[in-house]
């Protein structure tokens, strides 16, 4: 039983502050400055080359020949932005001065010619929170005549991740070019360079190819072409949420599916994968085992128990670590999210809360990267030993250390001990596990630009990656079968057949063998996630009441004596500046209570007063079933080439994506963004190679559907030109259910011609909501994206379906009088056409209704005629829709001070995807009249809205819902917690205010949102069926009267408990 109310205390949630809006002077199309949602960070090339462009869009631009010449741009993109910068945001005289030397100096080169690349050497550069490296190329030889455009264009290309002057392997595999190396290949990475430049000077709309075509010269139409489609296909344009975006693909590749793929998982690369494979022209569903999406990316809402702080915490991935070419600084630009960046100062704190000398900060620091260097000279001197012998990082570190003499003093080591577990945080595990030889495997691929925080949290953006995705949650993958014929995924109890599965899990979900794979994946490939390691970082996440350390940083680090606790609170995230009020984000590896004891005792001695935090929240992603870790990183023994390995797919059936399949971008979010853009487009190439049945032509398909004829004749549900039927195995609201859609006479069924859809049994309630087929069909083809298809043409889960509704015995299944235990499932079905005579009638409402009203009438003298009773025994006493919100109607009418009010249901609930944004979980809690499938649910934004927002001073509602996923179903804004006893915070993080006009409002619902509730006869005395929330309610109300106590709310839940 939960308990669901408004206090007198409750207040409106606060908003998030504000934040940086710096916007960007000029003219430039690719602005390198700010960071702000109407601009993309980019890196800031030479003053020369950064002018504004003056050739206009309309002007064809001119095509390097066979001729070409090479040519040299300077690109910064390694470093940071200029932190000063005068009023305009633009570059001061002596900071263009200093870019110009910089630029005829030793930063990186790109070369632009139609000769081989040569291979880059390495420079190391250090720096805090995590060490960097720029990539450098030998300068080429030639004059440097290509446009000003030009160079600004490759270098936003280098900043996506393509190489300077040859081809990605993904363009190679893909034949964009006819010849390696040459004209064509120096002519199309012009081409390829100018597309992505332009799509990302606006990635709030859809880029089209006649548009590149105005820009380019006709004799290299097929250039345009191959870049084109390549950078589509493989997501690096027109990919994300903006709504020109997602329009325009909800209206392409409309034509029959190219396959079917399960994806498993529903983190960032999951979901990224899912939205690319629908747009791509592939059925999709994604098995989620946990009840929400994001993965490791989670973001904690937090307050006081009055409500009067809040703050949201990442408490897993939460950096965007740099913001040039990030793909998830687009989503964030699409979305006007705006950017905090992360400031680079972060100073260090004595154990008696002094701070430590910058002189000898700096020194140690120097000492710490001249470690890493020497370091890096042993592998490149011994790098063919290493293969066969590694050490760990630590060692070698320790081993120069010594032989150096550095850090000997007590401060000095306990400095060097902060840069060590700084550097073991960047990897998520001790410098002994880390492989001397490849730990850094990735750092000539980091992501330019700053580091930064999105205010309000990483999970904005993974909801809005999900939305209108088909995500089956709290569905854990038990195995994958996988062979010539396809793939077969057993989940949450149930079996999906698809041609392809996409395997999105964490590296420490595998390294478990929580999944069966059959047959057993090939040795290679385990072998690489045994050699691989998966690392462990936990946070906690602090609320405090107010901003005690100074809100001018946003980190500062903590030293500790013992070597052996380095890692303990040694690095403070403020998030005071974006998390909604002041918050502070701790990273641990030890007890929470040492945690906050360090954190009072680092502030103490200088005087500042520090306040008892509000609330704290620890993570424990190690004991996580569904990670089993953080992120990945390169142990002893391994190398960057077991990331490609894990990569692999295995026998074009079973695909790997996430972080730790991607060896240039391991262990970040846009790592996982990126595997997932990566595998949407192998499995399309693989789909391509596949043959697929070709679609049914229009003449042939009532032809093709006879054998789906006899099942359609007594349909689940029907409305207008549509029929449903329902998967016969499973009652879930996420279940799948086969559509057919008739198309042709009015007059005469014999002329119409059926088409068939793969749908889910919420997306056919929500359709029957509706009242014409037009409306009808725009929702299935617009909003649910389903493609309607023949007979022949259904995906394998669908056939899989219809063999399973072949083979039920439909007039038997699910029956109530079955049995008691049938009913706890059936009561959370969505779609029942009616209670009374139907498969999935509710035996015990109608004793619920006379026991709750003989309590009203005997233990609390409410007068008969003060209830209006809604049952079947007449039509016009149903409850329909329509009575019931007349009903409510009647409720409220004439109410004044002192009123008290009941509201009591039962009967069928349901859960419904959220499209308001005022969820939690994402779903709204709905109740079932009995004409809900032609009439509709009613939602707890109604009821909200009529019966709890109208309260006034003095009136109460008491609300008793006897159904499944009832705990919020009144949207109250506090949940009363049995366990600890007090309120939870259920205030829509929309910021709409869902409470009363000052009357109170008090619910007590069956269960939580996610449970289904059920039917008893254990408290009857002669075995009548009766709801079991209803029944312990009514004698918990009954004891307390017999033993004379004070009746109340929380005696009540006690007795119940």
């Amino acid at each position: 039983m939960e308990a669901t109310g408004s206090p007198p205390h409750s207040t409106a949630a606060v908003a998030p502050a504000a934040e940086n809006n710096a916007t960007t002077t000029g003219s430039r199309p690719y602005s390198t400055t700010d960071i702000s949602p109407s601009a993309e960070n980019y890196a800031t090339p030479d003053p020369a080359v950064s002018q504004s462009i003056s050739k206009s869009s309309s002007e064809p631009m001119e095509i390097i020949g066979s001729t070409a010449e090479p040519m040299e741009i300077n690109d910064v993109g390694a470093g940071p932005a200029p932190e000063s910068q005068n009023a305009t945001g633009a570059p001061t005289a002596q900071e263009t001065a200093a870019a110009q030397e910089n630029f005829h100096g030793h930063d990186l080169f790109v070369c632009l010619a139609s000769s081989p690349s040569s291979h880059a050497t390495q420079t190391l550069r250090h720096g805090r929170p995590r060490r960097l490296c720029s990539r450098t190329t030998p300068q080429a030889q030639g004059p440097a005549d290509l446009s000003k455009e030009v160079d600004i264009e490759a270098l936003i290309a280098i900043s996506v991740g393509f190489p300077v002057d040859s081809l990605t392997e993904e363009e190679i595999e893909a034949n964009v070019v006819s010849q390696i190396g040459g004209a064509e290949q120096a002519n199309y990475i012009i081409v390829r360079n100018h597309i992505l430049a332009r799509w990302r000077s606006n990635v709030a709309v859809w880029l089209t190819k006649d548009q590149v075509l105005e820009s380019i010269r006709a004799e290299h139409k097929n250039l345009v072409n191959a870049a084109y489609n390549f950078l589509l296909h493989h997501g690096y344009i027109n990919f994300g949420v903006a709504p020109a975006i997602k329009d325009v693909k909800s209206k392409l590749f409309c034509e029959t599916p190219k396959g079917s793929v399960i994806v498993i998982g529903a983190g960032l690369s999951g979901l990224v994968a899912a939205r690319q494979l629908i747009f791509l022209g592939f059925k999709v569903v994604v098995l989620e085992g946990r009840a929400r999406p994001g993965g490791r990316v989670r973001t904690k809402k937090m307050s006081g128990t009055d409500g009067s702080v809040v703050g949201a915490a990442d408490l897993g991935g939460s950096v965007l670590t740099g913001i040039n070419g990030n793909p998830l600084g687009v989503l964030a630009r699409q979305l006007g999210f705006p950017l905090h960046k992360v400031r680079d100062i972060c100073p260090l704190y004595l154990p008696n809360g002094r701070m430590v000398n910058s002189d000898v900060d700096s020194k140690v620091e120097v000492s710490f990267n001249k470690l890493l260097d020497r370091v890096c000279k042993l592998r490149q001197g011994i790098m063919d030993e290493i293969r066969s012998v590694d050490i760990s990082l630590g060692t070698a570190l320790e081993a120069f250390r010594r032989v150096y003499k550095v850090a000997e003093e007590p401060l000095e080591r306990m400095l060097l001990d902060w840069h060590l577990a700084n550097l073991e945080y960047a990897n998520a595990t001790l410098m002994s596990n880390l492989s001397m030889a490849f730990w850094d495997q990735d750092d000539p691929y980091e992501m330019g630009g700053d580091h930064c925080f999105i205010p309000g949290g990483n999970e904005r953006l993974i909801r809005a990656l999900a939305e209108d995705l088909p995500i089956f949650y709290d569905h854990p993958v038990e195995s994958v079968r996988y062979g010539s014929d396809g793939v077969l995924v057993y989940a949450g109890g149930q079996e999906y057949r698809s041609d392809m599965v996409l395997c999105t899990v964490p590296l420490g979900v595998l390294k478990k063998g929580e999944i069966e794979f059959v047959p057993e994946l090939p040795q290679r490939k385990k072998d690489a996630i045994e050699r691989l390691g998966f690392g462990l970082l936990n946070k906690v996440a602090i609320l405090f009441p107010y901003d005690f350390w100074g809100g001018e940083i946003d980190t500062f680090g903590h030293l500790t004596e013992d070597p052996n606790m380095r890692g303990e609170f040694f690095l403070f995230y403020s998030y005071s500046s974006v998390a909604g009020d002041l918050s502070l984000l701790l990273l641990w590896l030890e007890k929470l209570l040492s945690s906050l004891k360090g954190c009072l005792q680092l502030n103490h001695p200088k005087g500042i007063a520090v306040p008892d935090p509000v609330q704290a929240v620890c993570t424990r992603w190690g004991q996580d079933q569904f990670s089993y870790g953080s992120y990945s990183y390169v142990a002893i023994g391994a190398s960057g080439d077991d990331y490609d390995i894990l990569a692999e797919n295995v026998a074009d059936r079973v695909f790997f994506a996430g972080e730790a399949t991607n060896k240039q971008y391991p262990a970040t979010m846009h790592g996982a963004f990126l595997s997932g853009m990566r595998e949407a487009a192998h499995i399309m190439r693989v789909g391509g190679r596949r043959s697929v049945a070709p679609a049914a032509q229009v003449n042939t398909v009532n032809h093709e559907s006879k054998d789906l004829d006899p099942l359609f004749e007594t349909p689940d549900l029907a409305f207008g030109s549509f029929s449903i039927l329902f998967d016969p195995q499973s009652t879930d609201m996420e279940s799948n259910a086969l559509l057919r859609v008739a198309v042709g006479s009015e007059k005469s069924d014999s002329d119409n011609i059926y088409l068939y859809g793969y749908i889910e049994r919420k997306q056919a309630i929500e359709l029957n909501t509706l009242e014409e087929d037009v409306k009808r069909m725009e929702m299935l083809t617009h909003n649910f994206q389903v493609r309607l298809v023949g007979r022949n043409s259904l995906c394998n889960a669908a056939e899989s379906l219809i063999s399973r509704i072949k083979s039920a015995d439909l007039s038997s299944v699910g029956r109530a009088e079955d049995c008691s235990g049938v009913t706890e499932i059936l009561r959370s079905l969505v779609r029942i056409r009616q209670y009374k005579n139907q498969k999935f009638e509710l035996k015990g409402t109608r004793h619920d209704l006379n026991n709750m009203r003989d309590l009203l009438v005997k233990q609390f003298r409410f007068p008969t005629d003060s209830m209006l009773i809604l049952a079947e025994k007449e039509p016009y006493q149903a409850p329909t829709r329509k009575n019931i919100q007349d009903a409510f109607q009647w409720l409220m009418r004439d109410i004044q001070s002192g009123d008290s009010l009941v509201f009591y249901f039962s009967g069928h609930g349901l859960r419904q995807r959220s499209v308001h944004g005022d969820e939690i979980d994402g779903f709204d809690e709905t109740i079932c009249p009995v004409d809900f499938e032609t009439n509709g649910m009613i939602s707890d934004n109604y009821i909200n809205k009529t019966i709890v927002n109208p309260l006034i001073q003095g009136v109460t509602l008491h609300a008793i819902i006897d159904s499944c996923h009832s705990g919020t179903v009144l949207d109250l804004p506090y949940v009363y917690n049995i366990n600890t006893g007090k309120w939870d915070d259920n205030r829509a993080p929309s910021g709409e205010s869902k409470d009363t006009c000052g009357g109170k409002a008090i619910c007590f619902s069956a269960c939580e949102d996610y449970q289904q509730a059920a039917d008893t006869s254990a408290f009857s005395i002669n075995n009548k069926m009766a709801g079991a929330m209803t029944s312990t309610f009514i004698r918990a109300v009954e004891q307390a009267v017999i033993n004379k106590q004070k009746l109340t709310y929380q005696g009540i839940l006690k007795t119940y408990a």
